[in-house]
């Protein structure tokens, strides 16, 4: 379920969807059953689920609004671009998290980065690597914690 910030952004989305949606089909808007089943449509294709009780606040949000905003067609790509970057946003908060536990700066996770062969700098890598260096930071933060 998604939260009471999430709503704010994602009930007019939705309802813009399918007022386009209504536009394009030449169905009612006020048709209640119509779009029942368009929105449990919406959901199993787009996340594999059928109602947003099932949805992960991060990724499965960033994915619903892409698709809502595709579904409007007027144009705007926010959603979408935050649905690409996703992940890469979330991890980097968590290392970024971690390191500031730890008391540690960028140099650190750098070095972390270039013992594992990383080229470019860690704000910059794809999720897959990224992910590689915050479980580097977690295990840094465990075993830090078991020596206090």
């Amino acid at each position: 379920m998604f939260s009471r910030a999430q709503q704010k952004y994602y009930r007019p989305l939705l309802k813009k969807a399918w007022r386009t949606h209504c536009a394009r089909t030449g169905i009612s808007p006020n048709m209640q059953s119509a779009y029942e089943q368009w929105y449990r449509e919406l959901l199993m294709d787009t996340l594999g689920i059928y109602t947003t009780k099932q949805a992960d606040k991060g990724k499965d949000y960033d994915v619903l609004m892409a698709r809502l905003e595709e579904l409007c067609d007027d144009g705007n790509t926010y959603w979408q671009l935050r649905a690409a970057e996703g992940d890469e946003v979330r991890i980097r908060h968590m290392i970024t998290t971690a390191a500031k536990e730890a008391g540690v700066d960028d140099r650190y996770i750098e070095g972390i980065c270039r013992h594992m062969n990383f080229r470019e700098g860690w704000q910059n890598l794809p999720a897959k690597q990224m992910w590689r260096v915050w479980i580097a930071m977690d295990r840094f933060l465990k075993r830090k914690a078991v020596e206090a």
